[in-house]
């Protein structure tokens, strides 16, 4: 029974070097910094203003983008009743700040940044009323037409919570360097 407790205790401690090791390797590298000043929430359509700040203290091939991402909320229902959530990427709108290059030790730019917030369109959201649409032109009885397009809508309601981030990447070899911020968005047409 004691040999199993320092099994454990070994598991432990190597999974918390190697955390530690990931973020001083990350610190060592450099930083990436996102400012979007004091707005978080956003409209479809509106400008996301801001500016992003890369500062390298070593030498680096990378690519330095800026994105909108969106994630939805997923629950997986187990047998056993241990229900699972998990958050899975249905949206992302990249920018390119700096394509991929190397870059010198001390490296340090700050870039402005102007995304624009998707429409509903953009990311899914016109989906059922195009469905809907195709739907109303078949040559379906029009009692089927009415449970077809109940379905659709029902369908088009039923993902869980739904989060937005603007993110900044410095995809590089080895660690990259990373940063977000949650931002409120709401989705118009």
């Amino acid at each position: 029974m004691d040999h199993i407790e320092y099994i454990v205790g070994g598991v432990i401690a190597v999974v918390v070097i190697a955390i530690v090791a990931y973020y001083a390797a990350r610190m060592l590298k450099g930083a990436v910094r996102l400012d979007l000043g004091d707005r978080t929430a956003f409209r479809s359509n509106e400008p996301i203003e801001g500016r992003v700040s890369l500062e390298l203290k070593k030498a680096s091939r990378g690519l330095l983008k800026v994105a909108v991402v969106g994630e939805r909320e997923v629950r997986q229902r187990r047998s056993n009743s241990n229900d699972t959530t998990s958050w899975q990427e249905f949206y992302r709108s990249d920018q390119v700040l700096e394509d991929r290059r190397d870059f010198p030790a001390g490296f340090t730019r700050h870039y402005d940044i102007d995304l624009v917030a998707p429409t509903a369109s953009t990311v899914g959201g016109g989906v059922g009323e195009a469905v809907s649409d195709m739907i109303d032109s078949s040559s379906i009885p029009d009692g089927f037409k009415k449970i077809a397009r109940a379905a659709v809508s029902t369908a088009s309601r039923s993902y869980g919570r739904t989060r937005w981030k603007v993110e900044v990447r410095f995809d590089a070899t080895g660690v990259d360097l990373y940063t977000s911020r949650k931002i409120g968005l709401t989705l118009t047409d």
